[in-house]
């Protein structure tokens, strides 16, 4: 049976990579709205249907693609 520490650091370790995770989820998140400008600017037509569909593309972009995207 582990003794108090171990589940102390356990439970440390956890919330950390809590933190760490939503971080990650936050930036994704504002990079996906730095990019809908540039994005929507680019579409022919853009009506609320498109800005709908250049949303839920991007949204469904991991972070280090993201990151790829707005490099370009």
């Amino acid at each position: 049976m582990p003794d108090l520490q171990e589940s102390e650091q356990l439970s440390e370790l956890y919330k950390l990579y809590g933190i760490a995770a939503h971080n990650c989820c936050n930036i994704e998140y504002r990079i996906v709205y730095l990019l809908l400008g540039p994005k929507w600017k680019e579409t022919v037509r853009l009506t609320p249907e498109r800005v709908t569909e250049v949303y839920d593309k991007l949204q469904s972009i991991p972070l280090g693609s993201l990151l790829k995207v707005s490099v370009l």
